[in-house]
């Protein structure tokens, strides 16, 4: 199973210039991700899990940058890790 398995990692998208959420550009990086990552020639096709750090007091911008995606290909984004920062 394992050497079958494809992992992306993606950087979360930008920061605004106050709150938790995504600045404009980041928005626009989020919905790109959306727009690219079902598209990617995988060996296997589809995607099986999204995870992404939980939701800290600082920022909500990993869980963020994957709703589009998320929304787009009909899964859940995990948030099983915390942000350790």
């Amino acid at each position: 199973m394992l050497a079958s398995s494809t992992v992306l990692l993606v950087r979360h998208a930008e920061k605004p210039v106050r709150g938790k959420g995504l600045s404009p550009m980041g928005q626009a990086r989020a919905e790109g991700y959306a727009a690219y990552f079902p598209s990617l020639p995988l060996s296997r096709p589809g995607y099986d899990f999204l995870f992404a750090a939980s939701d800290s007091h600082a920022s909500h911008r990993p869980r963020l940058t994957l709703t589009p995606l998320a929304d787009r290909i009909g899964l859940k984004v995990e948030t099983p890790y915390a942000d350790k920062k």
